[in-house]
């Protein structure tokens, strides 16, 4: 199975009640260019009896998710960085993004669509990662030129466990249809109706 395309991200923010997670103020992020999702483990840890190993477990530790869009607009960076907007005295349409020591990036649910192809068929894996904290991105550009050099935004995340009773910190399910698999992404992370970013 080929792994063609990547689509549909969404975003929502995360929180913990008693052990329930909820979601809310769920949005598409951009349109998706690239994903790249690592996982680390804490690491082999055996347990010996009789000169050998008698019990095994590595488990997840964290991870790191990293991924384009084609922009980032200023409403998705408040959003998903917690960085206030403020508003610029005499144009009421036009407000500023203050990187200071009151930004606080909340915690997110995350989701995205991969495109894959088996025995020239179309099928659509929709990923969830639980609990997500973005990282301040890096500015990039180029001068233009004769041709256009197109630039994406790169976004890097941590990926955790959640707060529930099996501290879940991914999900995924794959569908013969996009749009069952963009639903599937909404129901996990309780999109009812997407914030639509202008």
């Amino acid at each position: 199975m080929a792994k063609i395309g990547f689509s549909n991200v969404f975003v929502a923010k995360y929180s913990e009640n008693e052990g329930t997670v909820s979601y809310s103020d769920g949005m598409k992020l951009g349109k998706a260019v690239e994903v790249d999702i690592q996982i680390e483990a804490s690491g082999e840890n055996n347990f010996c009896a009789d000169d050998a190993v008698a019990e095994s477990d590595v488990r997840f530790s964290g991870g790191a998710l990293n991924h384009e869009t084609d922009d980032l607009l200023p409403e998705e960076t408040s959003f998903i960085l917690g960085i206030a907007k403020k508003p610029l005295a005499g144009n009421e349409e036009a407000f500023e993004l203050v990187y200071d020591d009151d930004a606080a990036p909340p915690y997110l649910g995350w989701g995205g669509v991969i495109k894959k192809q088996k025995n020239n068929k179309l099928l659509y894996r929709a990923v969830v990662l639980s609990k997500i904290k973005y990282d301040v991105p890096n500015d990039s550009a180029t001068t233009e030129g004769k041709t256009i050099d197109w630039k994406s935004t790169s976004l890097s995340a941590q990926i955790f466990r959640d707060d529930s009773e099996k501290h879940a910190w991914k999900r995924e399910a794959t569908f013969a249809t996009l749009s069952e698999a963009v639903a599937y992404i909404k129901k996990c992370l309780r999109i009812v109706t997407t914030v639509e970013v202008k």
